[in-house]
């Protein structure tokens, strides 16, 4: 985790292993975060968040999944991490910007860096709602 980029593309991993299992997609976020691990509260946030969701939000952030194609990303698994000039303002801290087709625009997602290693800090608006997929929009 040298890289704010790789730890905040991990963390789009992690969400994704929740469908697969909670506990283990939790373990994966405490890796990240380093020496601040999850609360109860945090898990509590994370498990509401993904509630109805969690078969695709993750996937919902990699290229080429958008709400048409129910999130089906392009191989290889790809995510689309963005800085701005606001990014770098605080010392020890970035921001950084996660794209996906299913909002208008970008999730921040906050990283506070320790020694050589960025963990993530700040991860709420990337478990915000997003647009249905196809296939679970009844209007669609």
């Amino acid at each position: 985790m040298f890289s704010p980029f790789s730890t905040a593309a991990l963390f789009i991993v992690a969400i994704c292993a929740y469908k697969h299992d909670r506990e283990e997609c939790y373990s994966m976020i405490d890796i990240l975060k380093g020496p601040q691990k999850l609360s109860g509260i945090d898990r509590s946030f994370i498990r509401d968040r993904m509630m109805e969701k969690s078969g695709y939000i993750g996937e919902a952030y990699f290229i080429g999944a958008t709400p048409e194609n129910n999130y089906t990303p392009s191989v290889p698994y790809t995510v689309s991490l963005i800085d701005g000039p606001y990014s770098y303002v605080e010392d020890g801290f970035t921001t950084l910007y996660i794209k996906t087709k299913g909002a208008d625009s970008a999730r921040p997602v906050k990283l506070r860096k320790k020694g050589e290693n960025w963990y993530l800090w700040e991860f709420a608006a990337v478990l915000a709602d997003i647009r249905k997929p196809h296939a679970e929009d009844p209007w669609k």
